[in-house]
């Protein structure tokens, strides 16, 4: 029914999830073009929101009670963990030291976190009424989104100690989903035509629209400058894409796929292929790997 794509490794792995009419499941699509639904046995729903070359994946499950915890799962082992205090929380990213980030709501708000695998780091946008933590690359630097006390959204970049804040130009509210080693960064913004992915190096600004699409929204972006996100057809469906600077290669080609030639301002050109009504059969695994139709 829906498929939305949400990270990208350098190996060719992709992850997301799809929805049907048993709900919410997370899936990785390996280098090979195979994949595996990913559901933690009695969860209300799964999401996978980032992979590292190790194939570590950071995402997110709602238990039996509608409560929201982050889950890493390696290989076939799952491991579920909540910040101390959370009500709730939400995995979202991950690097190649195996460093994770997301965000957590306790009685004092909407935070981030950054997990080492042993202690939880708070981490908050100085001023802001809440934050949240969506990516975190090879050097350490952490993007994601906070709220100011107007409840508008906006991006940032968090280098050592120093916070930078990224607005889109002319956008109403702004989102950072994702950063590579380069620290090119990708994410999202609304103005009064809708939202729109974008691509920033910190300086300049390129949009991202899939043509045709009502919304496009950038999630996340590996060291090839492969972008992976999701967009919203003229009938409402959700679709995964993954657009590829034509000066790098395709590692692997999406099956079925419709290609077509991506071209903004900043941009030489993007290579974009778009997958569409991901469907699994489910029966009895918890991580059941299904062939393509």
């Amino acid at each position: 029914m829906h498929t939305q794509i949400f990270g990208s490794n350098n190996r060719g792995g992709i992850v997301g999830l799809f929805i049907d009419g048993n709900g919410e499941h997370g899936f990785l699509r390996d280098a090979t073009g195979a994949y595996t639904t990913i559901d933690i046995p009695t969860a209300r729903s799964t999401q996978l929101f980032g992979i590292n070359d190790s194939g570590q994946i950071a995402g997110t499950f709602v238990d039996s009670n509608f409560v929201a915890h982050s889950l890493l799962v390696d290989g076939s082992r799952s491991v579920s963990f909540d910040p101390p205090s959370a009500d709730r929380s939400e995995g979202l990213g991950l690097n190649n030291d195996g460093l994770l980030v997301g965000s957590f709501v306790s009685t004092t708000g909407l935070h981030g976190y950054l997990f080492d695998g042993s202690t939880f780091t708070t981490i908050d946008v100085p001023g802001a009424s809440g934050t949240s933590i969506a990516g975190i690359n090879d050097n350490g630097q952490i993007v994601g989104l906070f709220n100011d006390p107007t409840a508008t959204n906006h991006g940032f970049l968090k280098t050592g100690s120093t916070f930078t804040t990224i607005d889109f130009p002319g956008a109403i509210q702004t989102q950072v989903h994702g950063i590579n080693k380069s620290g090119l960064i990708v994410g999202d913004f609304s103005n009064a035509t809708g939202f729109h992915g974008y691509l920033t190096d910190g300086s300049s600004f390129t949009t991202v629209d899939i043509p045709g699409s009502i919304s496009t929204f950038a999630r996340g972006i590996n060291d090839a400058g492969q972008i992976v996100g999701t967009f919203r057809d003229q009938s409402q469906m959700l679709h995964g894409f993954i657009a590829t600077p034509m000066s790098a290669p395709v590692r692997a080609p999406v099956p079925e796929p419709s290609t077509i030639t991506l071209l903004g301002v900043g941009l030489t050109g993007l290579v974009l292929s778009v997958r569409s009504g991901l469907k699994s059969e489910i029966a009895g695994s918890s991580f059941k790997r299904s062939a393509e139709r």
